[in-house]
């Protein structure tokens, strides 16, 4: 079995990001949080399977990854892996797996569709934000990817808050003030010809009149 995996937060179009609520080690529930700050990173892995590279959810609970599994009804349910527990091609079936579905026209927002049949999707319940399987095809989820866990620690991933959009800004801004910088220079240069041309101009003439 091949596959590798990503550190990632997965965000909605309502600017919400998917995290998993365990009330019990055996009752968890994926939920869509209405936070500035993101939730913790979930893994997510690109297997390999005869339909396309497909993709498996893995969010960690207290040293356990505990993955969405696709169903017949409306419920999510949950598969828990301890850690250490090797993952083979028996540890993921098709419940396990989603695959890229209908993207929106603008931005990168797409739909999750299982891979086993019939075609299912998750998706998002209105008002309860909490996570359903439907087989209404909705392009409202956003994978945020990190290249490693520390940078997505420190918060450096591709879609997240305002921490990397500040780190962008900065060399904007030193760039203006350079600029500012040179502006006043030149504009002090160009003041000292000024006031030097008018003089020697005028002692140009006082020495003739003096012959």
């Amino acid at each position: 079995m091949t596959f590798y995996f990503k550190w990632a937060y997965l965000s909605t179009t309502d600017q919400k990001y998917l995290s998993l609520q365990s009330k019990t080690s055996k009752n968890h529930q994926l939920v869509a949080t209405n936070t500035q700050d993101p939730t913790p990173p979930v893994k997510v892995y690109h297997i390999k399977h005869e339909v396309g590279e497909c993709l498996a959810f893995g969010f960690e609970v207290k040293r356990k990854q505990v993955f969405p599994v696709v169903t017949p009804d409306e419920e999510v349910t949950f598969k828990v892996l301890e850690q250490g527990e090797p993952i083979t091609k028996g540890t993921f079936d098709e419940t396990f797996l989603f695959k890229q579905g209908e993207k929106k026209i603008f931005g990168d927002y797409l739909s999750l569709e299982s891979v086993a049949i019939p075609k299912r999707y998750l998706c998002v319940k209105k008002r309860e934000f909490n996570m359903i399987i439907t087989e209404e095809q909705t392009p409202e989820f956003k994978i945020c990817y990190s290249d490693e866990k520390k940078a997505v620690e420190e918060g450096q991933f591709l879609c997240g808050p305002a921490k990397i959009q500040e780190n962008e800004t900065i060399p904007f801004r030193k760039i203006s003030s350079r600029r500012r910088k040179l502006k006043r220079r030149c504009s002090c240069y160009e003041g000292l010809v000024a006031l030097r041309k008018p003089l020697r101009y005028y002692n140009r003439k006082t020495q003739r009149m003096k012959m």
